[in-house]
């Protein structure tokens, strides 16, 4: 699920807190300038969900 709203995204960390492990990856947008900004996440709750209902692309406004 992509998801680039800032109140959907804090729904869906409260809902990310319930899982003891979460696989995490990172884009860093601007990286090689003097101010790099966390620019998107993407998030797996369950390595074992094909459906992808446990995957989220959480992009920063």
């Amino acid at each position: 699920m992509y998801v680039n709203h800032p109140e959907t995204i804090k729904e869906i960390i409260n809902k990310l807190q319930e899982f003891s492990v979460l696989w995490l990856d990172t884009e860093i947008a601007a990286w090689q300038t003097a101010n790099p900004k966390l620019s998107l996440i993407q998030v797996l709750s369950d390595p074992q969900a094909t459906s992808g209902d446990q995957a989220y692309i959480l992009n920063a406004p």
